[in-house]
């Protein structure tokens, strides 16, 4: 029936006009679920954001914990890494790792977990009927986890194979080298070594897993096809449980030392280089982020059509993907970045281009329309955030993560519409110093050097090139040698 109501609105639309671009359709007007409404507060304190949706029989748990690489202390590195990567086939007390699997395939539950450097996320997904036993298995792993010590070995070595493979493609060790120039060495850009993985021990993750284990710690996202009311019940019968631990884990702040100027990784063999040119931003919540990311937007965050793809892909053909990006951290500063690649003859020049762009941008700002087709490009895509009931129980348990305000959804378009043209330029002039931007480079040195026949630019226009090797790279960033 709907799709039938569909075309009948779509022929007559289409009789109405004499051409699509006379088509008319009635605005939608879109409101964002409440986050508040969402919300509840188990016994022990944990925050529990509960979505139920009937519409499909699935249940879906996600909780947010911190314990991340930043809850390390010196000694503990990499444990929260391994930590997470075992937990969901590491079996608990009364149910070993081989069972706890044969359990989840028999039930049809996906159980997940892993840790980055700000938080670890552990999962449970299947049918709906299966809802209590997935809260049943999530919730004695949890509390009894058993870290299965053959499986840690599976765990080290593939943590060995990472370590061997680290510099294989050019785009990873780029993204390394550009983490290194931007933040230096601390628990987001560090590197691990074989002989640290090896000194990970099962008894040095329980002690770590159980430091952080408190409800303080915890933000559970909930959803799928249950009663609300039962639903609540049923987690301050498991997680409202866990024993009080006094406070939240503190993350201390991360160390943050760039480094301006020009890196560069010889690799002769390739023929194309992978080029980026970036400095920190913000950290979020902060109230330039949204103005940032309208200047990203038209700058070269737009696929095919922002500034940089135009000039470097387009009008030039130098590169099939060329842009930038802007990256909302919460727990240390973002970065703005600009990216490339290209055949090594071109590269002098298409990074000339980019910065001729930006520096064009600091002069004359948006334009009425660019700035129009950016307002309205995110504002369409924000719907995308709240598709299923699993990602906005997901992203409500994020935001509260993050620690962003409660009506950050709410207020989303109203904050982007009213953004000016004269505020992007004053924050592109606040934030895009030229002085303080990192180039970073991986490709073949000396052909870069040679550059294009018709001489447009040099990469010596950028400065001297610090070349650095791979070696050097990972023990700067605490990895040891290759």
């Amino acid at each position: 029936m709907k799709m039938y109501l569909l075309i009948l609105l779509t022929a007559s639309a289409l009789l109405a006009a004499s051409t699509p671009y006379d088509l008319k359709y009635k605005t939608i007007t879109y409101n964002p679920p409440s986050l508040t409404a969402a919300r509840d507060t188990l016994k022990n304190g944990i925050i529990a954001f509960i979505v139920p949706d009937n519409t499909i029989p699935v249940f879906d748990i996600k909780l947010r914990i911190r314990g991340g690489a930043m809850a390390e202390t010196e000694e503990e590195k990499g444990i929260a890494s391994a930590a997470f990567a075992l937990l969901a086939d590491g079996g608990y007390s009364g149910v070993s790792a081989d069972s706890l699997s044969e359990l989840m395939e028999f039930h049809a539950i996906s159980l997940t977990s892993g840790a980055g450097t700000s938080e670890a996320v552990v999962t449970a997904s299947c049918i709906s009927k299966k809802a209590d036993t997935a809260l049943s298995h999530l919730y004695k792993l949890i509390l009894n986890p058993s870290f299965d010590e053959k499986k840690l070995a599976v765990i080290k070595s593939n943590f060995k194979d990472e370590i061997a493979s680290r510099y294989d493609a050019p785009k990873t060790t780029l993204n390394i080298l550009q983490a290194y120039a931007l933040y230096g060495r601390n628990r987001h850009t560090e590197l691990m070594s074989d002989k640290e993985v090896d000194s990970i021990t099962q008894k040095r993750i329980m002690k770590f897993f159980k430091r952080i284990l408190r409800p303080e710690n915890i933000i559970i996202a909930v959803s799928g096809r249950f009663d609300r009311n039962t639903m609540i019940k049923r987690l301050n019968e498991t997680f409202g449980s866990i024993k009080k631990g006094g406070s939240k884990t503190e993350y201390a702040d991360l160390t943050v030392k760039s480094i301006p100027g020009f890196l560069f990784i010889d690799r002769p063999s390739l023929s194309q280089s992978s080029v980026k040119l970036a400095l920190t931003t913000v950290k979020r919540p902060h109230p330039d982020y949204y103005r940032l990311t309208l200047m990203n937007w038209i700058l070269g965050g737009a696929p095919f059509t922002s500034r940089i793809s135009k000039k470097v892909r387009e009008e030039e053909g130098l590169a099939y993907s060329a842009g930038s990006s802007v990256s909302g951290e919460y727990f240390f500063p973002g970065i703005f970045s600009c990216y490339l690649e290209t055949k090594s003859g071109s590269t002098a020049y298409a990074i000339s281009l980019v910065y001729q762009e930006i520096d064009q941008f600091l002069k004359s700002g948006a334009t009425d329309e660019e700035l129009a087709t950016a307002k309205q490009s995110i504002i369409d895509a924000f719907p995308a955030s709240f598709k299923t009931a699993a990602q906005t129980a997901s992203a409500f348990s994020q935001n509260q993560y993050n620690g962003d305000s409660d009506d950050r959804y709410s207020t989303f378009r109203e904050k982007i519409n009213a953004i000016t043209k004269d505020q992007i330029l004053e924050t592109a002039k606040k934030y895009l110093k030229k002085d303080q931007m990192t180039l970073t480079v991986v490709g073949n040195y000396s052909e870069c050097m040679k550059g294009d026949p018709s001489k447009k630019a040099a990469l010596s226009d950028f400065g001297t090139a610090k070349m650095v090797t791979e070696k050097e790279l990972t023990k700067m960033l605490g990895g040891g040698e290759k």
